[in-house]
């Protein structure tokens, strides 16, 4: 057999498909014909290190960079070790951003999880002071900001500084949420949005449901079939055809790519049954007509 097929009956343990296989030769540089019983120690490890990156890419969250003493010299060798194995590492503290959503909850601050800084009632009465130093007009009083911020007991207000200076300003943010988005990029995923409509991109037939309410994200080498069973059985028992963005049809086979993939599905009924659950819906419309699919993933 050929060396995916190889390989493949070896790792299917793994949930390893002939796709990933394929991909993992290819990155290695590896085509047939192949003899893997000729293989010495130093190509086995090769192929061993090469498909744990493939099937389980990690990204290492260097937790409590906020610490002090000798955590800058431990960060630095970690990631010296590793970021050459192309194994991301994010700085952060996870204890700043539990610290910071709470703060948030207090109306102590105005953060976005994610964000590389946050505001305090004195932050935004500093900024109006400043505009209104450097003469700019119609400078807002700032008389509802009172309503809009509680204010810290000393304790809380002192440890917020110290977040400001020791994490957000130092790392650009936490790094919680980074870590996040590093773990999910590394899987390579495409964002599908199914739409009733490729003209207002409403997800309902009234079109009263929003412009791209509905996404799912799905892994590399999803096609619009299996999007479609995603959305809904129902939907993919009655597939009749699928159009993209510009109008054209797509394939049953297609792939769905990118992180803006518009997709409208029609079925081959009349009359769709209720949605169940929250997985969505998926409407009909007599032989070819419309029927997209919606559901939040």
């Amino acid at each position: 057999s050929d060396a995916a097929s190889t390989l493949q009956s070896q790792l299917s343990g793994y949930k390893a498909d002939r796709q990933m296989i394929c991909s993992l030769l290819d990155k290695m540089g590896v085509k047939d014909p192949v003899k893997f019983t000729e293989w010495g120690e130093e190509e086995v490890r090769g192929l061993v290190s090469a498909f744990v990156a493939e099937r389980f890419p990690m990204v290492l969250l260097l937790n409590k960079a906020d610490q002090g003493g000798e955590t800058d010299r431990h960060i630095q060798r970690i990631i010296e070790k590793f970021e050459p194995r192309n194994i991301p590492c994010v700085v952060g503290s996870a204890a700043a951003e539990v610290f910071l959503k709470n703060a948030k909850k207090k109306k102590f601050i105005k953060y976005l999880e994610g964000a590389d800084h946050f505001t305090t009632l004195e932050d935004e009465r500093d900024d109006l002071d400043f505009r209104r130093s450097r003469g700019e007009e119609n400078v807002p009083d700032g008389s509802n900001l009172e309503a809009e911020y509680a204010v810290p007991e000393p304790k809380v207000a002192k440890r917020l500084e110290r977040l400001k200076d020791m994490v957000m300003y130092r790392f650009g943010g936490t790094g919680a949420w980074q870590a996040v988005q590093t773990a999910v990029e590394l899987k390579n995923p495409a964002v599908a949005y199914p739409v009733r409509s490729l003209t207002s991109f409403a997800t309902d037939s009234a079109g009263s449901g929003g412009a791209f309410a509905d996404a799912y994200m799905v892994k590399e080498g999803t096609t619009v079939r299996q999007l479609a069973n995603m959305i809904s059985p129902h939907l993919a028992e009655n597939f009749a055809y699928a159009e993209g963005e510009d109008g054209r049809r797509l394939g049953e086979d297609h792939v769905v790519t990118g992180l803006d993939f518009i997709v409208r599905f029609t079925t081959r009924e009349t009359t769709a049954p209720p949605a169940t659950g929250s997985g969505g819906s998926s409407g009909g419309g007599g032989s070819g007509g419309s029927g997209g699919g919606g559901g939040g993933g």
